[in-house]
């Protein structure tokens, strides 16, 4: 996988992922230098990094807006912006490594919901209830 880029005609980041293309007759346990020798050529793709990160958040959503960032963190001290905003609020984020497998790149998700979530009145009202209804009961039946 390459470093990301901007594509042409875009202002979207963008990457490339190759993979070795083998003839039939490679062992599965083959050694680098079997590899080499069965290599028959390469197949490239370019993918829009926030084209895919947008899919796969609108399969995600749900009633609560999630903010995502996706970085590049290869070079730990200036790290690249794949996807979302520099905006630096740390507040419930949740970051987690992303492996598009290629070793000698790292990259992390943050995500955050950009909202607290609502108090859930309903399982507190229904926890509630599963106490003092059988507080009653007792009481009731005690002094029967």
């Amino acid at each position: 996988m390459t470093s990301p880029f901007k594509l042409l005609k875009s202002t979207h980041l963008g990457v490339v992922l190759t993979f070795d293309v083998y003839g039939s007759k490679l062992p599965p346990d083959a050694t680098p230098e079997q590899r080499v020798i069965a290599t028959v050529g390469y197949l490239g793709a370019s993918y829009d990094v926030p084209s895919l990160v947008d899919k796969l958040l609108h399969q995600l959503s749900s009633k609560q807006t999630i903010v995502v960032n996706v970085y590049d963190t290869t070079n730990a001290s200036a790290h690249i912006t794949m996807y979302g905003t520099d905006v630096v609020d740390t507040s419930l984020l949740h970051v987690s490594g992303l492996d598009f497998g290629d070793p000698l790149r790292k990259h992390e998700l943050h995500c955050k919901f950009k909202q607290m979530a609502p108090f859930p009145w309903t399982a507190f009202n229904a926890s509630v209830g599963v106490f003092v209804i059988p507080c009653f009961l007792g009481i009731y039946f005690m002094q029967q």
